[in-house]
């Protein structure tokens, strides 16, 4: 019980902490190379916004999973990057700047598209009589709330605050990173005697959603002609999906294990292909 009660406390504290870091950090100068040559930024968002999750929707075509691993499949791929492709880029001396773009513009998209495409999908995949009331406009608010407001927060503090905001920013995401980690472990102990089964219901969904998501952000970025350092760049960011965001809706909105655990799985399981992105990249920065 107390276990879950931190979890339904701390989740949506660790995502307002998290979009409060990464507002910290947006600097408008940094940008203005991305807006005078905004391929690699339509690149990085077709593959976030629309290949990513008709990945999604084809394996769960061509795989035919319950319901909950569909479903936690599709919100997943609805919840585009966040502060840990913003890291990982860093670390793979990736193109940082391109990095936090995507991540803001998507940041300023998914409150409404999360809660509208995850109704959609309820709608489509819960047939055989299921009847689920998704509250599309509650979650939007929730998302707004907890994702946008802190955001436009912090660079308003940096705006007119500059001196106070450099102080936070380390601090700041220090604690997101610390109290979503310490979520996601929590997570981890209330499911641990179910590991086994996890990984047989969610490991071949789960290793098909990264083969693909990785692939499609260095395909659409080798097809657009973009550097090395930008590639790397959307790859990332195509493959690390939002957990926190994800997990909002399946954990505190659907209050659905099943789907959070497809989650939990995929953010533990993601971290092996960004390492190999970011070992390559080091290696040719070199």
């Amino acid at each position: 019980m107390i276990l879950a009660q931190f979890i339904q406390f701390g989740l949506p504290l660790a995502l307002l902490l998290i979009m409060f870091s990464i507002g910290l950090k947006l600097q408008a100068g940094a940008f203005v190379r991305i807006l005078r040559a905004p391929r690699a930024l339509f690149a990085g968002l077709t593959a976030q916004m629309l290949l990513v999750p008709l990945s999604a929707l084809a394996l769960v075509v061509l795989l035919e999973p319950g319901f909950a691993v569909a479903m936690g499949l599709i919100i997943l791929s609805l919840s585009p990057g966040g502060i840990t492709s913003n890291l990982f880029s860093y670390l793979a001396r990736g193109d940082v700047a391109l990095s936090v773009s995507l991540t803001l513009v998507a940041s300023l998209i998914t409150p409404f598209s999360l809660p509208l495409l995850t109704g959609w999908a309820l709608s489509v995949l819960g047939g055989e009589g299921r009847q689920i009331d998704f509250p599309v406009l509650s979650s939007i608010l929730r998302l707004l709330v907890i994702t946008l407001l802190p955001l436009l927060a912090a660079m308003a503090l940096q705006r007119y605050r500059p001196a106070l905001a450099r102080r936070l920013t380390g601090p700041a995401g220090v604690c997101a990173t610390l109290l979503f980690a310490t979520v996601i472990a929590a997570m981890l102990a209330m499911r641990w005697s179910m590991l086994p089964q996890l990984w047989r219901d969610n490991g071949v969904p789960v290793v098909l959603m990264l083969l693909l998501s990785f692939s499609v952000g260095w395909l659409i970025a080798a097809v657009c002609g973009l550097q090395a350092r930008a590639r790397r760049t959307i790859m990332i960011e195509s493959g690390l999906q939002n957990g926190a965001m994800a997990l909002v809706i399946t954990d505190t909105v659907l209050a659905a294990p099943a789907m959070s655990s497809l989650v939990i799985f995929y953010g533990i399981a993601m971290l092996i292909p960004a390492l190999i992105v970011v070992a390559r990249g080091r290696y040719e920065a070199a």
